[in-house]
């Protein structure tokens, strides 16, 4: 969806089906059409260090 429409912003859920949201972050974060979009990342998991870390190295 991202490399076919224009976004400003992507809100990220970390627990998907499938792919989670840190491996799908890192895809739209590594195309060139679509590495300036923001991503927050959200979730339903407790709050955990582990998940903040890995939020911010899919965005590198």
């Amino acid at each position: 969806m991202a490399h076919k429409h224009d976004f400003f912003l992507i809100l990220m859920d970390v627990q998907m089906p499938g792919m989670d949201g840190f491996e799908a972050a890192s895809l739209i974060l590594e195309h060139p059409k679509t590495c300036h979009i923001p991503v927050i990342f959200i979730t339903a998991f407790a709050r955990d260090e582990a998940f903040e870390f890995k939020g911010i190295s899919a965005a590198r």
